[in-house]
Parts: structure tokens; sequence; C-alpha cells
């Protein structure tokens, strides 16, 4: 009776097991796991913020600032609640202008800086473990002057309104990675630009002297950035816009309907080009 009592009490639980999971304290012990898993990641990916050195080619000497702009969680991408892509955007400048921008994130065991020219000169080297690991010879973003708008403001509170109110003209979209483009996706504009760059000693000099980066992202991860500058040149004081980027899916953008940008999927990556990915194996705890 005993024996029989015992193999319906283990039946029992086996049943209850199958139809209602692993038992609570299981869950915690994966849970906890887990948890610990993805904080050993975000330390590893904070930790990373120091590895790149920029430089100028024109001042090699000097090393140029490298801060974080944002930190993501793209829930977009979730496939089960142990893998939500997280990462960082991290931009270089040159006396206040963007140079470069680095996305940080993690992927297939490895921490991941993948870099994108921004500079309207390939003018810039970055060095990972004293090494020059990235010298692009080409230019990525091509400035183009906005069309149908007024000059910029004088005053620097206008100028910010006005570069918010042109970068909602934009639509972005994410073409994705399948040939088919059944991935498609369109982008969010995030309200606020990321960077702001009003370059206050430029006085009448030549060139931008205000300028914001703005993201379009899935969630808040950026997947492509505009950046939208005040130009001055010897005709005068215009606008002027460039996209970047920050993905290696397909991207496309229009502006009143038209198609302005386009970037390729799965992009040529290079210590030589615009595009160039750094990596680093993560480190078991």
């Amino acid at each position: 009776m005993r024996n029989w009592l015992a193999m319906l009490w283990l039946s029992v639980l086996l049943v209850f097991q199958i139809l209602f999971g692993v038992p609570a304290a299981a869950q915690r012990t994966t849970q906890d796991d887990s948890a610990s898993t993805a904080s050993s990641v975000s330390k590893q990916l904070l930790a990373s913020q120091t590895w790149p050195v920029f430089r100028s080619k024109s001042a090699p000497s000097r090393e140029l600032n490298v801060s974080t702009i944002l930190r993501y969680t793209n829930a977009t991408r979730i496939l089960n609640p142990d893998e939500a892509v997280a990462g960082l955007v991290m931009l270089c400048t040159d006396q206040g202008r963007p140079v470069a921008a680095i996305q940080v994130y993690a992927w297939d065991g490895k921490v991941c800086h993948e870099l994108d020219l921004l500079a309207r000169q390939p003018s810039y080297t970055a060095s990972y473990e004293k090494r020059v690991g990235w010298e692009p010879k080409q230019i990525a973003v091509a400035y183009r002057r906005l069309p149908g708008v007024s000059s910029p403001s004088t005053e620097a509170n206008r100028r910010l309104s006005e570069m918010k109110s042109y970068a909602r003209r934009f639509v972005c979209t994410l073409t994705g990675w399948e040939p088919d483009d059944s991935d498609r996706q369109t982008l969010r504009l995030l309200p606020r630009p990321l960077y702001r760059y009003e370059i206050s000693d430029s006085s009448m000099a030549l060139g931008s002297f205000d300028g914001c980066v703005f993201a379009f992202a899935q969630g808040t991860d950026p997947e492509a950035l505009l950046l939208i500058e005040a130009v001055r040149d010897s005709e005068g004081e215009h606008w002027e816009y460039g996209f970047s980027r920050a993905t290696s899916g397909g991207l496309e953008a229009t502006l009143g309907g038209a198609q302005v940008w386009h970037a390729e999927k799965y992009p040529a990556m290079h210590p030589q080009l615009p595009h160039f990915n750094y990596e680093r194996p993560l480190q078991a705890e």
C-alpha cells in the first residue's frame, strides 16, 4: 500500500511540474543567475568606455573628448527575458563638434564597439590598446542643404527649436536584415537631441557654429543618427543635415515623401573605412 501511495504521489508531482512548470525555487535560481549575468555584462560595457583614444591628424598629441550620451535597452529585440539588447552610445568630439559615434553593446560573447565617422573630413584616428585600430580614409556622412527653410536664428534658444522642428520633418525606416525587407520597421524619433553643440567661440568663422545630434530608434536604441547644423559660408548662413547609420541593418530616410538617404544592409567594415567594429571577449566572472 505504501509503495502504491508513493508511486501515486510521485505521479501527481510529475503531472504538476509538466502542467505548471519548474518549482518556484528553481525559477528563482534561474532568475538570480540571469540577473548576475546581466549585471556582469553591464559592468563590462561601462568599463569599456575608457578603451578608445581618439586623435586628430592635425594635432596628434591631443586626445579628443569621448563621452557617453545615451544608455539604452531595446525591448523590441528581446527573444526571451534573458536576452535584452542593452548598450551605450558614445560620442567623440573635437572642439565641441561630433566627429565619431561609438555604439557599445554585447554580442556573441563579445564587447563590441561599432564606430562610425561623422566628421566632414577623414582626419581622425582611434587607438585601442595603444595601437591605432581605426583610421578611416573616406567620409560617410554626406551633408546637404536643408531645403525650404529660413536662415538660422541669431538666438541660440530659437535655433534649438528650429532644429527640433526640422528633425520632425524626416521619416526614417529600418529596412532590416532580410533580403525581402520583411523585417522593415518605421523608427521613432527620440523627442530630445542626444547632443547639442553650440560653438560659442566661432565668432564669424566659416563652418558649422551650432548643431544637434538626433536619433531614430527602436525603443531607445538608436538605429540612425541625424545631424542638423547651422553653417556659415561665404554666401551667408544656412541649415545642413546629414545621416549616419547606427546599425548593420538597412536604412532609408525621406523628407517630404522623397527619399534623401539610403544605407545598405551589412556594410563593409575595415580599419580604413568609415564604419568599423572593434571587439574583445566578455570576461566570465
